[in-house]
């Protein structure tokens, strides 16, 4: 049930990601049909656009995330041969992610609220700034879910590691 809800979950993300990055360029197209061929500039396109590509970006971090395909500094990782230190690698970089999102949810909530509590609006639409900021929280709250996921799974690999030493010695 629990693999299933999960599942459910990925496919959302998917499908998130997918429309605001469809949604974010083909505003874009279209504010650029209607400014170079129409010659009748659409003003809005410079608010909406960026909300869905940089909604879908942080979306696409969590499924890069998910998938254990963030970006990676594999230079050394690949020159290591000890399973031992390649985990130990992991797990520094797991947890650093863990505290960046923890940071990023903290920080991104407070920065949400002073935006409400301020009243602000975007310019031509007049839509309130708040709403824009709630991914920030939102998907850093999510990557720490994500975080937690890949370190336990580590852990998990690490004692099948530590049993399978254990048996050969």
């Amino acid at each position: 049930m629990r693999k299933k809800r999960f599942k459910s979950y990925d496919k959302m993300e998917d499908i998130i990601a997918g429309i605001g990055l469809i949604l974010g360029v083909g505003i874009i197209f279209i504010g650029i049909i209607a400014r170079y061929i129409f010659d009748h500039p659409l003003t809005f396109v410079d608010e909406i656009a960026p909300i869905f590509i940089v909604w879908s970006t942080l979306v696409g971090y969590s499924i890069a995330l998910r998938k254990d395909e963030h970006v990676k500094m594999d230079i050394l990782y690949t020159a290591i041969k000890s399973p031992v230190l390649r985990m130990l690698m992991d797990l520094f970089s797991y947890l650093c992610g863990f505290l960046f999102c923890t940071f990023m949810m903290v920080y991104g909530y407070r920065a949400m609220i002073m935006q409400r509590n301020m009243n602000r609006v975007t310019q031509i639409l007049e839509f309130p700034i708040w709403i824009t900021y709630l991914i920030i929280p939102f998907i850093g709250a999510v990557m720490i879910i994500r975080y937690i996921g890949l370190i336990a799974k580590l852990l998990r690999r690490g004692r099948e590691v530590e049993h399978t030493e254990e048996k050969e010695g």
